[in-house]
């Protein structure tokens, strides 16, 4: 949720939820004060040299290898994202 929402907006459903007296949003809360998010490893440049071209395809490409990143928790690696590019 903090790198989907940002920081801004996890802090204020943290403290509603707080406030409704759910407990469990005090982990995004605490969270939400020392996480630094982390940068998708790959761009447009590692996309053309994987072997798409410039254009639609290629931003879908993109955003699937992105999606596959966020769901491993930010683990895959450059070449596992490459892989997922020429899909």
């Amino acid at each position: 949720m903090l790198y989907l929402e940002g920081t801004g907006r996890t802090l204020d459903r943290a403290w509603i939820g707080l406030a409704r007296g759910d407990g469990a949003w005090r982990v995004a809360l605490d969270e939400a004060g020392r996480w630094t998010p982390p940068v998708f490893p790959i761009g447009g440049k590692a996309a053309i040299a994987a072997g798409l071209t410039p254009g639609p395809a290629l931003g879908a490409a993109l955003a699937r290898a992105k999606r596959a990143w966020i769901e491993s928790d930010f683990t895959l690696d450059r070449a596992a994202l490459s892989a997922i590019l020429k899909r």
